[in-house]
């Protein structure tokens, strides 16, 4: 039985039950409840308090127990979806697809324009951030590396600041010649459905459309000693039908500006 708090917080309590449960889980599912954990540790002693007070010995147990199991129960699902360094996707996953995003092109794009290709390159980027900037030379060689029947890859720019806005799109795009597709997404929900958080982020798709690799480009991100070309290594696997050596990795560059959501009154 679960003794009623004593100069520790509800949360606290609550927070050692549910590490006792399991304390050997793997690292995917650990790494979620961990962040569960911290959160309930920092709820109010006094709400515990109050609790304790009111509520009979064998009750005040009972809750406690519940919500560490429920704690440990949704980390353990939250990881069954999710990769290892992101909090949506994983790896053998389908991809999300996109719909009639413009690109810089004055086109609409969708997911069936790249259909047919043995693998695909999905580059979540910007024109603001100077880690994208900095793989855009490596993206064009890329596309001169594998025919456009082996490997696709499209660019897209979630960001609703004025530097990422299409007409700077387009502009940059111009600039530095880019010979693939270079779309906008201002509702930024295809970020949000593959779980970007990064600029540059990127996703090798297989010819099915399951995510094969997911993370950096390469372990350089000024490209100035790169040793390992993660996304060049996924597609390359990709193509010939077996699974990259590295799947995932950190990625490394400027956060994707989300909005923050507005709440109605």
């Amino acid at each position: 039985m679960v003794e009623k708090p004593s100069g520790r917080s509800l949360g606290g309590t609550i927070a050692n039950e549910a590490q006792s449960m399991n304390s050997t889980v793997p690292q995917s599912i650990h790494r979620y409840r961990q962040n569960a954990l911290q959160r309930l540790t920092r709820l109010p002693r006094s709400l515990g308090d109050r609790l304790a007070h009111r509520l009979p010995v064998q009750t005040f147990s009972s809750l406690t127990l519940l919500v560490a199991a429920t704690v440990s129960l949704l980390a353990s699902c939250n990881a069954a979806t999710a990769g290892q360094y992101n909090a949506i996707l994983t790896i053998g996953d389908k991809a999300p697809q996109w719909e009639n995003l413009e690109g810089v092109d004055g086109k609409r794009h969708s997911w069936g324009d790249i259909a047919g290709a043995k693998s695909v390159v999905v580059a979540f980027t910007c024109n603001s951030c100077p880690y994208a900037r900095d793989v855009e030379d490596r993206l064009i060689e890329l596309t001169k590396e594998f025919p456009e029947s082996e490997m696709r890859l499209v660019a897209i720019n979630v960001n609703v600041v004025k530097d990422d806005s299409l007409d700077a799109m387009k502009q940059r795009a111009q600039e530095k010649a880019f010979p693939y597709p270079y779309l906008h997404d201002p509702s930024q929900k295809i970020a949000k459905d593959y779980g970007a958080i990064k600029t540059p982020e990127f996703y090798v798709l297989d010819s099915s459309g399951k995510v094969v690799y997911m993370g950096a480009l390469d372990d350089s991100p000024d490209g100035k000693s790169v040793t390992k070309r993660y996304v060049a290594d996924a597609i390359r696997a990709a193509i010939s039908g077996t699974n990259p050596e590295t799947t995932e990795t950190v990625p490394i560059g400027c956060r994707v500006r989300y909005t923050a959501a507005r709440g109605g009154r």
